[in-house]
């Protein structure tokens, strides 16, 4: 099935506008609708006078601008493209997760501090980027950085490998490079610095380069547009890929890894990202290979 729209949560906060701008953005690139949700606590059913009645009436007024706000932001970030909003009553996990359930995106913003519940928590983004049954972008950092390249964490694995056809396409919408990271883990061990460094200077090294070559190959093949800068370094995959973040646009991970060659691309790489990366990050949720 195609993936029809990207669907962005909303909450009245600076950082679900940076998330809602971002996502209307994307959404323009990708040519599909952008469908705001806003989640918010509130039960109607259970006002027993006026007066409660009264501040919920009001509340539902605060959910209903914060959703017309937000639509706002992403009509000036993106003025052609078709927008959906809509506020629903509950947690915001299972709403956006519903959601997207056909969508091609999830995007939310990390952390949000809104007027009707702070719904965007760091525990949300968490929470959808673990769950969503699609791709998801935790807007941080830099969140309307239009410079620096996309970077994406590459392992070997099948869910890096189906990340790094995710961060080419989006390379290619945004006329970005990409800069594929394998990441070797330090060595254990008292010689572990010494052997680490032998290897990586010898036959280890280039056995690793060509094995990048090879996982970036089909990509390559398929967006000769995007300028790739494939890099081998030392280091754990979390700390090297934070560090990448700082001048990136972008970076993406897997949600699942294997070790291999190098690091794991495991759930706590992403975890660390969406708490210290430096840009909106990109956990790879069940994306096909052949997604286009």
């Amino acid at each position: 099935m195609w993936a029809r729209e990207v669907v962005v949560g909303a909450d009245g906060s600076a950082a679900s506008l940076a998330a809602v701008g971002w996502a209307a953005r994307a959404a323009e690139r990708h040519r599909v609708p952008l469908r705001v949700v806003l989640a918010y606590h509130w039960d109607r059913a259970s006002a027993r006078s006026a007066g409660e009645m009264q501040l919920r009436s009001a509340r539902d007024g605060v959910a209903e601008a914060d959703a017309a706000r937000a639509v706002t932001h992403a009509q000036a970030a993106a003025p052609g493209v078709e927008i959906r909003r809509e506020t629903v009553i509950g947690p915001a996990v299972p709403n956006l997760l519903t959601a997207a359930r056909d969508a091609r995106l999830l995007v939310v913003g990390h952390p949000g501090h809104g007027r009707v519940g702070s719904v965007l928590t760091g525990s949300v983004a968490q929470a959808v980027a673990s769950h969503a049954p699609c791709p998801v972008v935790v807007v941080r950092g830099r969140a309307d950085a239009v410079t620096g390249p996309i970077v994406v964490g590459v392992d070997g694995s099948t869910s890096s490998l189906e990340t790094l056809g995710l961060a080419f396409d989006e390379a290619a919408g945004q006329a970005a490079a990409l800069v594929p990271v394998l990441a070797v883990a330090p060595m254990s061990g008292p010689w572990g610095d010494i052997a680490e460094q032998s290897c990586l200077s010898s036959g280890a090294r280039l056995a690793e380069e060509a094995a990048l070559a090879e996982w970036l190959a089909p990509w390559r093949e398929k967006h000769p547009e995007v300028v790739v800068r494939p890099l081998v370094l030392r280091g754990n995959a979390a700390p090297t890929l934070v560090d990448q973040s700082r001048t990136a646009r972008l970076v993406a991970v897997g949600s699942r890894g294997h070790g291999g060659l190098a690091a794991t691309l495991i759930g706590s790489v992403g975890q660390h990202l969406l708490h210290h990366a430096g840009c909106p990050v990109m956990i790879n949720r069940r994306w096909p290979v052949n997604y286009r």
